[in-house]
Formats: C-alpha cells, sequence, structure tokens
C-alpha cells in the first residue's frame, strides 16, 4: 500500500481497502485483493483505484469535510464512513458516504467533543440531527 500511496500528490490522512463483495456464502480460505483504496485527504475522500498503473486513476468522491480523521467501510463495501474533526468548536460528525455510480454524502451524527478514536457498530440506528 505505501508503494502506491507515496506516488500520489495527496496528504494522507485515513484509508481503507475496498475489496469486492463475494459472491458465495460459503466461507473462503482467502481474503479477496482490494480493488480500491478510499483516501481523506484534505477536505476531501477520493478512491485510487489499484489497477495497472497505466489505468490507475484517483477519483474524488465527496469534499466539504472539515478535517477528515479517518474512514471505514460497511460490511459489504458499499458505505464509507468518515469521521469529521471541527478543532475550532471542538465537536465531531460523522458523514455516511454511499458508493456507486451516484456518490451521496449525508451526514447522519454529531456530537461534542474531539475524539482520539473513533468505533462504532449499528449504525443503521443512528439518525440524522
Amino acid at each position: 500500500m505505501a508503494a502506491i500511496t507515496n506516488r500520489l500528490d495527496l496528504t494522507i490522512v485515513g484509508v481503507a481497502a475496498l475489496t469486492p463483495a463475494r459472491a458465495t456464502a460459503l466461507p473462503t480460505r482467502r481474503r479477496a485483493r482490494p480493488t480500491a483504496l478510499l483516501v481523506t485527504s484534505g477536505t476531501e475522500l477520493h478512491m485510487v483505484s489499484l489497477a495497472a498503473p497505466p489505468t490507475r486513476r484517483v477519483r474524488r468522491l465527496a469534499g466539504g469535510f472539515t478535517a477528515p480523521a479517518g474512514v471505514a467501510l460497511d460490511a459489504p463495501g458499499r458505505t464509507a464512513y468518515v469521521i469529521d474533526l471541527d478543532e475550532v468548536t471542538t465537536t465531531y460528525a460523522v458523514h455516511a458516504v454511499t458508493l456507486g455510480r451516484h456518490v451521496v454524502s449525508k451526514l447522519i451524527h454529531q456530537g461534542a467533543g474531539a475524539p482520539g478514536q473513533v468505533g462504532g457498530s449499528g449504525f443503521r440506528r443512528l439518525r440524522p440531527p
């Protein structure tokens, strides 16, 4: 991963690997190879293709974040969750970014404080503020 990210003209804050969904419910012995990296940089979320170098592309998915601290994917790999920190007002926000043809970014949670590490489960139960 470092060999790929070192050649990008981005200041990378958070990274998540996007792997293809399995077509079977049976357990597999090996992990699927990642097809892309989700990268937070500056105030934006980018998708970096892991294709061969001539066809490798960087696609901007979403922007307008204050200071994205990291990115995580749900199990199927269809939604990315971006943690956005605002150090001036000491608040944080969780944005859900749906991945697909039409990328949609939606604020799903806001809170006071500046978390050092955010972990979550059951994001389905969170409601927009």
